[in-house]
């Protein structure tokens, strides 16, 4: 404890108490993308006289909303306490969720969506600013923390909806898990802590003028690159709900199930992984990926046994090189630019990565007939294990802007000589 102040070990609870609050955050906007679709049935019948593909487009407004504004979501991180925007974005996304649980009609519906996915896109430029502000030298680490949030929504959010549904129809359930997230985003607005610095930081263009033209345009670069796996990803998920049923004869509930392994395999590889990014983050990165290229594209070869064991593997690695790349970006963006940076590789790889749910189904579709056979997938997942492999072009130009946190102490709550806690 050589060097480490009385008031510095006591605000080491704080700072850990904040990253487990950005977890529980990003647990319930991920549960919100999610808890609708068990729901989808019920929701035609009552909506729009039995259209699934009416009512299945209130996902793609909410996901468009949540990721068109994700650049303007990192410029108010850049220039506001993110305290307040992560309170009042997952307040929004709540009472959004409540009130479609309350309409009658589609088009209250479409604008609920739009509403969450708006409250949404706050979220995670926010989150990695303040993220990387209380943990400058421990950034992937407690990224990897906050990942487990997102693991953890993307499971209950469909399992609590279905079982919530089956008694009380489609409305208690929204309604419910919107109020959570209301109270949630109260709780966190009472309990989590800036760092003072925040009170010294700049709140308009002039003072914040973040990096240069050609910066931004190598970063959106590398966001288009990286941007390859999260639409391998999607196409991933997309095609593993259609092959599982179609090749091996999952039912509904057990290719549910199947899927989940994917979010749980993530609660478990974030931690490990955001660690990882801390130490040896472009070997750890080309690894994971490698691994989880090698995964996708090794699907439609296994046995039905080995399935769910398969989607696990992947899950640990593909979703856990989430906080490792956001580490990469916090690195190589200046502290200025963060929430920006954030917001534009969320907005690229978001935007991108839907168009492969529509891929995805139009490339199994073509198979006809021969998409009773596990080997007519092949060509399908190795072009998606290939992709995740190539979105690691992205890594020079993230090693070589790479700007790692001075060694020293991190931001105090109460004044700026605190050392590092960490999470």
């Amino acid at each position: 404890m050589s060097g480490t102040t009385a008031k510095g070990i006591a605000d080491s609870p704080v700072r850990s108490r904040t990253v487990w609050l950005c977890a529980a955050l990003h647990g319930f906007t991920h549960l919100y993308w999610v808890v609708v679709t068990p729901l989808y049935l019920l929701m035609a019948k009552d909506l729009t006289a039995g259209s699934l593909a009416e009512v299945t487009f209130l996902v793609t407004v909410m996901m468009v909303a949540y990721y068109l504004p994700a650049y303007g979501a990192g410029v108010l991180a850049d220039r506001f306490s993110p305290r307040g925007l992560l309170a009042g974005g997952l307040a929004v996304q709540g009472l959004a969720i409540v009130g479609l649980g309350l309409t009658h009609n589609l088009g209250q519906a479409l604008v609920w969506a739009a509403v969450s996915g708006l409250g949404g896109s706050l979220y995670h430029p926010a989150a990695t600013t303040l993220v990387a502000r209380l943990y400058p030298t421990q950034t992937g680490r407690a990224l990897g923390l906050v990942g487990l949030g997102a693991g953890v929504g993307f499971c209950l959010g469909p399992l609590y909806a279905g079982w919530r549904a089956a008694t009380a129809g489609w409305r208690a359930p929204l309604i419910e898990c919107g109020l959570a997230g209301v109270a949630m985003a109260v709780v966190f607005w009472w309990l989590a802590e800036m760092p003072s610095a925040d009170a010294k930081r700049p709140t308009n263009a002039a003072e914040c003028p973040g990096p240069d033209r050609r910066w931004w345009l190598a970063l959106l670069g590398a966001a288009f690159l990286l941007s390859l796996r999260d639409f391998a990803g999607s196409a991933v998920g997309s095609g593993a709900a259609l092959f599982l049923p179609r090749a091996h004869g999952f039912s509904p509930a057990a290719t549910g199930a199947a899927l989940s392994l994917v979010f749980l395999g993530s609660i478990a590889g974030n931690p490990v992984f955001g660690r990882m990014a801390d130490r040896r983050l472009a070997s750890g990165l080309t690894m994971v990926l490698l691994v989880a290229g090698l995964a996708a594209a090794a699907l439609p070869w296994l046995p039905a046994a080995v399935l769910l064991p398969a989607l696990l593997v992947y899950g640990f690695f593909f979703m856990g090189s989430y906080p490792m790349t956001e580490a990469a970006v916090v690195r190589a963006a200046p502290a200025e630019g963060r929430g920006r940076a954030m917001g534009v590789f969320i907005m690229v790889g978001g935007l991108l990565g839907n168009l492969a749910h529509w891929w995805a189904g139009y490339a199994i579709e073509r198979l006809g007939a021969a998409g009773s056979s596990p080997a007519a997938y092949r060509g399908f997942f190795l072009v998606c294990g290939v992709m995740i492999v190539l979105s690691l072009t992205s890594l020079p130009w993230l090693r070589r802007r790479s700007r790692k946190a001075a060694a020293g102490p991190a931001l105090s709550v109460t004044e700026t000589t605190a050392p590092v806690a960490e999470p």
